[in-house]
């Protein structure tokens, strides 16, 4: 059984963390949050499903590099999706591919239904909800003082930039919520026409829980 379904990359890719948030405060919220969800919401059978029907992924899997040669079966990752290289001595940009020499690797290979499930309902919800988890972890670090806070400018490099006070990081986490919230809403209800109409799809949707965000 694969550990977890989703990766730091994706969380950073599809939540509002910018490029530069730190992946070890996500990864250490992905195995707190996604067992959790997965308990509470999805059900331990179709959490447990999704689990045993995630491919396998090849490590490790580098950042693609320009002027590379890449072989077909070469697996990358670009802007935090990964990658399938297509053929030999593949220089393309996966991102701006027109003669399609790179495929986006399917996490539950041919499985349309656990795809869709997956890339848009599922996946953003658990972005954004281990995203929010991280931020006070990210904001508020420990070490020989204690708990300290990031402030001032001289941790962004002198841009003029600094932390959220407590009334802004609160604004901002009942925004998150509120996203989170839908997000979750927009997927039971997907689940419930998939199950209402009768299609063909082999993912157990009705073992969701009628869980909220």
């Amino acid at each position: 059984m694969a550990q977890y379904l989703i990766t730091a990359a994706e969380v950073i890719r599809d939540s509002q963390a910018g490029n530069g948030f730190p992946t070890d405060v996500v990864c250490k919220q992905i195995g707190l949050i996604e067992p959790d969800f997965g308990a509470e919401c999805l059900g331990e059978d179709l959490y447990d499903w999704l689990l045993d029907n995630k491919e396998a992924v090849p490590e490790p899997v580098l950042e693609w590099v320009q002027d590379t040669e890449y072989a077909d079966g070469d697996f990358v990752v670009r802007n935090g999706c990964l990658f399938e290289s297509l053929l030999n001595c593949n220089r393309n940009d996966p991102l701006d591919d027109p003669d399609g020499t790179w495929a986006v690797f399917q996490k539950f290979g041919t499985n349309d239904c656990a795809n869709e499930f997956w890339e848009d309902y599922l996946r953003p919800v658990l972005a954004l909800k281990i995203y929010a988890a991280s931020l006070n972890y990210a904001t508020r670090q420990t070490g020989a003082n204690g708990v300290t806070v990031l402030a001032g400018t001289s941790e962004f490099g002198g841009q003029g930039f600094r932390s959220a006070n407590k009334a802004e990081m609160s604004d901002y986490k009942t925004d998150l919520i509120a996203d989170i919230d839908r997000a979750t809403r927009k997927m039971l209800r997907w689940a419930k026409k998939k199950i209402d109409s009768g299609a063909t799809c082999t993912v157990p949707l009705s073992e969701m829980l009628n869980c909220n965000g």
